[in-house]
């Protein structure tokens, strides 16, 4: 059981970059091999992406919390959900969720470079959705990048659309060196 449902799994890897979201057989794959294992997060992420990839943000978000509940000490499913609620409306609707989402992450997995590379631009790009804490955690996340990853801190900053939030990232940029 565990092979056909790995076979299924891979299967639907290897086509869901190729097919529209309308017509996929990568969720049926998918949903072969969820169900043979139900609880292989391996299985459960690709779901989520193909919901994401279909526009079910509500079916994602359900989905990443479930991972969160098999794994609950991963950061990663915690910056999912932070991620998922900023890049939607969602946010407006659970600022809760997003708070305690977004406070997770930060505590779990503060050093995790992967993570912030996710949620930073995000972040920077819904700058006024944030509370004045959830800026100030962006800003020194600028800070550290700038201090270790420099050149593409500098790279991902020049691409911040709004001026004022880009101005305030290069200051914080400049007062890490």
């Amino acid at each position: 059981l565990a092979l056909v449902a790995e076979v299924y799994h891979q299967y639907g890897l290897g086509i869901a970059s190729s097919c529209s979201p309308d017509n996929c057989l990568a969720e049926e794959a998918n949903q072969i091999a969820n169900h043979a294992r139900p609880k292989n997060r391996r299985y459960l992420e690709a779901r989520a992406v193909l919901m994401l990839r279909k526009g079910d943000l509500e079916g994602a978000l359900a989905t990443y919390q479930h991972l969160q509940k098999i794994r609950p000490t991963w950061p990663l499913y915690s910056a999912q959900i932070a991620g998922l609620l900023m890049s939607s409306n969602l946010l407006v609707s659970q600022p809760l969720l997003f708070e305690r989402e977004w406070d997770r992450w930060l505590d779990l997995g503060p050093y995790e470079y992967k993570l912030q590379q996710r949620v930073l631009p995000l972040a920077l790009s819904r700058w006024y959705s944030l509370s004045f804490g959830q800026r100030d955690d962006v800003l020194k996340l600028v800070m550290k990048h700038c201090r270790y990853k420099k050149l593409s801190a500098v790279k991902r900053i020049k691409q911040i659309a709004n001026p004022r939030v880009r101005m305030l990232a290069q200051d914080a940029c400049s007062d890490a060196n």
